[in-house]
């Protein structure tokens, strides 16, 4: 508004700038639930998997 920009185009320029910003970061998040929803799995299957290479002797 210093340079004698119209405030209302003003409003409208931040108000197109908060909704991309708020896709923006619900793309993100949306990628992060996912990743920590499949976390446990991966932690599981790793355990298996180590412990499938384990080498037991024979008694």
């Amino acid at each position: 508004m210093i340079d004698g920009t119209d405030p209302e185009l003003l409003r409208e320029i931040m108000e197109i700038e908060r909704e991309s910003m708020k896709h923006r970061h619900e793309g993100n998040f949306a990628a992060l639930e996912f990743m920590g929803g499949i976390a446990p799995t991966i932690g599981v299957l790793g355990a298996v998997m180590g412990l499938m290479g384990v080498d037991v002797p024979p008694r």
